[in-house]
This record gives structure tokens, C-alpha cells and sequence, in this order.
């Protein structure tokens, strides 16, 4: 692997210390940031061979689902995005789609390590798809980056049909990745994939003021996690 990756890598983890320890303007600023070095490192590691698939699931798909999510509420439920991811087109932030490239390849890419037949495979990384975003969304709705419409049954702001939503969209995001994506070196997507997890845990636990989402998310990706970790092959090791 060429070091950009790493780099990159080492950098998202740095930005994303910063997060949870300022506030206002400079906490929408390190969001934007660390969604793009993520998207960045995550293309650099999956090479030019996957890059127009990821950009065309992940980038032009993800945008167009949510912008028949915001225009219709389906499949997220009735939502909006406000102002604080920065610029948008058609309701959506440009830096959304960047984020379902950042975490959806490593989600394949843990999958891989842990399933060899097909069906599994789309299965767990729908699992680790849909467990991140229950991880990231309240942080995010606590930030007002996004607000839902209905509430009846939320999680720290997020409803569960908005769960529901990713794991209809992950499942044939992932199908299609796997379908046609070959693998490549993981170790940056799954160092990515496992610091989104143990490090959203941390924040939202001590420093974010949301313990649910701590719990509910830490043990939906952990899910994954756990048996990514207690393999017998270093977790970071070549694949």
C-alpha cells in the first residue's frame, strides 16, 4: 500500500479527536473535514480498478437516494438537512455522499475478512453499514446538522425507521459493491471501520452527552466488531 492512505488515516483520527472538544462553527468545520480525508483515504486504499464503483454507488447513488429521502421521506422518513454540513444541491449537503463513500467500502471490507461465501458477506456488511450509521446520526442530530419531522420514536433524535431505511439501502449497496469490486490491501478501510466504532463509543459516552447512542451503537457495530477482533490473524495484518 502507498503511505497517502495511511497518512490520510492517521489524520481523520487526529481531526476526530479535535471533534467532540470544540463547539459552534469549528465543529461543522472538522465534520466537513473529516468526512472528506475519510473519503479520500478509503478511495486511495481501494485503487483505481474500484474507484468508478465507489464513486457511482457510494457518490452519485447515495446522493440520489437522499435526495428522494428529503424531497419524498422515503426510505429515512420525513427529514431536512440544515446548513451545517455547508453548501447543498437539491436539499442535500455535498459532503453526504462523501460519508457513504468513507464508511461503505470499509464495511465491504470487513465483511471480507470475516465471510468468504457471498450472501454472508452482504449481510454483515449491511450489519457494519447500518450499525455506523446508528452510531454517527444522533451525533450529528445533536449537532443540527439534520432534523426529522416525526420523532414519536426516536433514539436521541433519530427514528427507528430511519434504520430501518439503511438497512433496505445498505443491502443492495452492498450487493452491488461486491458484485463489482475486487479486494484490495484493507488494513486502512478497517482500521477506519474500527475506529469509527471504538472511537464513536468514547465520544458519545463522555464527551458528547449521548450514553443510548453509546450502548446502541457500540454493541450494533460491535456485532461485527467483536468478531473482527478475536480473530486469530492480527486485525490489522494484510487480508
Amino acid at each position: 500500500m502507498t503511505r497517502g492512505p495511511v497518512v490520510l488515516a492517521a489524520l481523520v483520527v487526529g481531526v476526530d479527536v479535535c471533534y467532540p472538544l470544540v463547539g459552534g462553527e469549528a465543529r461543522q468545520v472538522l465534520a466537513a473535514v473529516v468526512v472528506s480525508l475519510s473519503a479520500l483515504a478509503v478511495l486511495g486504499a481501494a485503487g483505481r480498478r474500484n474507484l468508478l464503483p465507489l464513486l457511482g454507488f457510494c457518490g452519485l447513488g447515495a446522493f440520489a437516494v437522499e435526495a428522494w429521502g428529503v424531497r419524498t421521506g422515503i426510505p429515512f422518513g420525513a427529514y431536512a438537512y440544515t446548513g451545517h454540513l455547508g453548501p447543498r444541491a437539491l436539499g442535500v449537503p455535498l459532503v453526504v455522499p462523501l460519508a457513504w463513500v468513507s464508511m461503505a467500502w470499509p464495511a465491504l471490507c470487513v465483511a471480507r475478512r470475516l465471510c468468504p461465501a457471498r450472501g454472508p458477506r452482504v449481510l454483515v456488511a449491511t450489519l457494519a453499514l447500518t450499525g455506523w450509521d446508528v452510531m454517527l446520526d444522533p451525533q450529528l442530530v445533536a449537532a443540527g446538522a439534520w432534523r426529522w419531522t416525526d420523532r414519536a420514536d426516536a433514539l436521541q433524535g433519530v427514528p427507528l425507521h430511519n434504520d430501518l431505511g439503511w438497512l433496505v439501502c445498505s443491502v443492495l449497496l452492498m450487493t452491488a459493491l461486491d458484485r463489482c469490486c475486487t479486494p484490495t490491501d484493507d488494513r486502512v478501510p478497517v482500521a477506519l471501520w474500527l475506529w469509527a466504532w471504538l472511537g464513536s463509543v468514547v465520544a458519545d459516552a463522555v464527551f458528547l452527552g449521548l450514553p443510548e447512542t453509546a450502548l446502541v451503537g457500540g454493541v450494533t457495530m460491535g456485532l461485527v466488531g467483536v468478531p473482527l477482533l478475536a480473530r486469530r490473524s492480527p486485525v490489522l495484518a494484510p487480508a
